[in-house]
C-alpha cells in the first residue's frame, strides 16, 4: 500500500480557559425553549467554561458544561468585529417582538436545527463586543480529519457509509435554505451512537450563507476545497461548488489525503489515486464531482443514486483497479483560453434556472464496467 502524508488545513490549537469578552451582558431567548421565555440569566451563571476546542478566523470554540443539568456544550465566541455577515432574528423582549441583529451563523443554525446531522444550536448571548453561540457537544467524538488520520485511509465500505450521511445532511440543509460553503473533514464529527454505529455531525456554519440562485462573490471556506471557477473568476454557484468540495472529501476519505494543495493543481485537474486499490465506481463518482465545468457536476440527488452507493460489498473491489495519474495530455489548454471558454458559457455554465440544474452527459453518464481504467480516466477528464 502506498504511504501518503496527511496535509492539514487545521488552525493551531491553544490551551486557554477563559473567554475575553467584556462589556454589558445582554441575554437573548433560547432556541430550545418557547420564544416567550426570555433567558435573563447571564452566561456565567448558567455555564462553566472549559478549555479551547479550536480556533478559526471568526473566533474560538470552548468546551463548557451547562450547570443546571451537566449537559456538555460547545461555546463559540465571535467578536463583533469579526462577524462576516449579519442576519435578523425575531426575539421577544419586554412583551414585544423585535428584530435582532445577530451573526448569520445564528440564523443558519436556527434554520437547520431540526436536521439530525447538523450540529444543534441551544441559545446565544450578546456581550456587547462579542457573541457567545451555545451548541450541543457530543461527549464521545472526533473530527473526520483525525478519524481518517488514525486509520491512514478508510476502506470503501466505511467511506460509503459515512459519505452517504454527509451527502444526505448537505441535501437536507440545502432544502432548508442553507449552504455551508466549508465542507471538509475538519468540519465533520464522527459520533458513535448507542449501538456503536458511527454517525456524522456537520459543524461550523460560520462560512455559510442562505441559498441563492445568483452566483456568490465571497468565499470564506478552505482554499484547498475551493472550485476552479472561484480561483479563475472569484465567483461561483453554491450547489456546484458544494459538489466539488464533496468530491475532494470523498477522495480524502479513500486515499488518505486531499488531491490538491495549491491553485495550479486545482486548475490542472490532474487526479492521482496513488497506486491505491480503489473501485472503478468510486473513482467515477470522484471524477463526476470534480468535473472542471460546474454544469457537468451532478446534483446531490444524482450523487445519492450513483452506482457506487448501490455497489455490492462482494464485488466493490475489482482485480485490476490499481490506478495511475490522470494525464490531461492533448486536452490541456492555457489558462487564458480556459477562462475565455468559461466566460462563453455564462455564469460558468450554470443555466438561468439556478444551481439545482445539473447538466451535460460528460459528467453524468456512468461508465461501462468493461472499460479499462485508462479509458475511464480519459473519458472523464477535463472538458473544454
Amino acid at each position: 500500500m502506498a504511504t501518503v502524508s496527511r496535509r492539514s488545513t487545521k488552525h493551531h490549537r491553544h490551551n486557554m480557559n477563559k473567554y475575553s469578552c467584556e462589556s454589558e451582558k445582554i441575554a437573548r431567548p433560547t432556541v430550545d425553549r418557547p420564544l416567550a421565555q426570555l433567558n435573563t440569566q447571564p452566561f456565567e451563571v448558567q455555564y462553566r467554561l472549559g478549555s479551547v476546542l479550536g480556533e478559526g478566523g471568526f473566533g474560538k470554540v470552548y468546551s463548557a458544561i451547562r450547570i443546571s443539568d451537566r449537559k456538555p456544550v460547545a461555546v463559540k465566541q465571535v467578536p463583533r468585529a469579526k462577524v462576516p455577515t449579519w442576519g435578523v432574528v425575531n426575539v421577544l423582549f419586554l412583551l414585544q417582538v423585535q428584530g435582532d441583529m445577530v451573526p448569520m451563523e445564528v440564523v443558519l443554525l436556527r434554520k437547520v436545527n431540526h436536521i439530525e446531522g447538523a450540529i444543534h444550536l441551544i441559545e446565544w448571548f450578546e456581550y456587547g463586543d462579542c457573541f457567545l453561540i451555545i451548541m450541543e457537544r457530543p461527549e464521545r467524538c472526533e473530527d473526520l480529519y483525525d478519524y481518517i488520520t488514525g486509520n491512514r485511509r478508510l476502506e470503501e465500505s466505511e467511506a460509503r457509509y459515512l459519505f452517504r450521511q454527509v451527502v444526505e445532511i448537505v441535501r437536507d440543509i440545502e432544502a432548508a435554505g442553507v449552504t455551508h460553503r466549508d465542507i471538509k473533514d475538519e468540519n465533520l464529527l464522527v459520533v458513535p451512537d448507542e449501538f456503536g454505529n458511527n454517525k456524522i455531525k456537520l459543524i461550523d456554519f460560520g462560512s455559510g450563507a442562505l441559498v441563492q440562485d445568483s452566483p456568490f462573490s465571497d468565499f470564506e471556506g478552505t482554499r484547498q476545497y475551493s472550485p476552479p471557477e472561484w480561483i479563475l473568476r472569484s465567483t461561483y454557484q453554491g450547489l456546484p461548488a458544494t459538489v466539488w468540495s464533496l468530491g475532494i472529501l470523498l477522495y480524502d476519505m479513500v486515499c488518505g489525503d486531499i488531491p490538491f494543495e495549491v491553485d495550479n493543481q486545482i486548475l490542472s485537474n490532474q487526479i492521482s489515486f496513488r497506486g491505491l486499490n480503489i473501485s472503478k465506481e468510486c473513482k467515477n463518482l470522484i471524477h463526476q464531482c470534480l468535473q472542471f465545468l460546474p454544469k457537468n457536476r451532478p446534483s446531490l440527488e444524482k450523487m445519492l443514486r450513483h452506482e457506487w452507493f448501490q455497489t455490492d460489498e462482494s464485488n466493490s473491489y475489482g482485480v485490476n483497479n490499481i490506478d495511475s495519474t490522470v494525464e490531461v495530455g492533448e486536452e490541456a489548454v492555457d489558462l487564458t483560453t480556459l477562462a475565455e471558454g468559461i466566460d462563453s458559457l455564462g455564469a460558468f455554465g450554470v443555466d438561468s434556472r439556478g444551481p439545482q440544474t445539473s447538466g451535460g452527459s460528460n459528467g453524468e453518464d456512468h461508465l461501462d464496467e468493461d472499460e479499462d481504467d485508462e479509458e475511464d480516466e480519459h473519458n472523464i477528464g477535463l472538458r473544454y
